[in-house]
């Protein structure tokens, strides 16, 4: 039987790091997010429709809907969203709210351009 090759530097055994989104930080409640999406601040984004709402702590829902690809991809867009959503808390002094749906399939969700987009819209609560 052949032994696995491990990179060199990695200890054997470790675990590997995911950065996750905490448990306190997700909204699963149906009612908390459409309080977020009557309440909030709506933006049209490439199939995604997303609300921000000034809270006292940082909250994320998503709702990706199965018309926009196969389970492989609405997870690797889950997986975006969460992301960029991650990038872009350390830019934001005051804590949000933001619930986003993915209507359809994107052209391409790209985590930059998203993180800079919940930043400025994070940061400029105004309607």
């Amino acid at each position: 039987m052949e032994e696995k090759c491990w990179q060199e530097g990695v200890q054997r055994g470790a675990g590997f790091f995911r950065p996750d989104l905490p448990r306190r930080e997700r909204t699963c409640n149906w009612e908390k997010r459409a309080k977020i999406i009557s309440r909030g601040k709506s933006i049209k984004y490439d199939n995604l429709y997303i609300s921000i709402l000034p809270q006292s702590a940082w909250a994320l829902s998503i709702v990706v809907k199965k018309i926009s690809g196969k389970a492989c991809q609405r997870n690797e867009f889950e997986r975006k969203i969460r992301e960029s959503f991650r990038l872009c808390k350390p830019y934001c002094p005051n804590p949000a709210a933001v619930a986003v749906t993915v209507l359809r399939k994107p052209q391409k969700i790209d985590v930059n351009k998203l993180t800079e987009l919940f930043k400025d819209n994070i940061n400029n609560p105004s309607r």
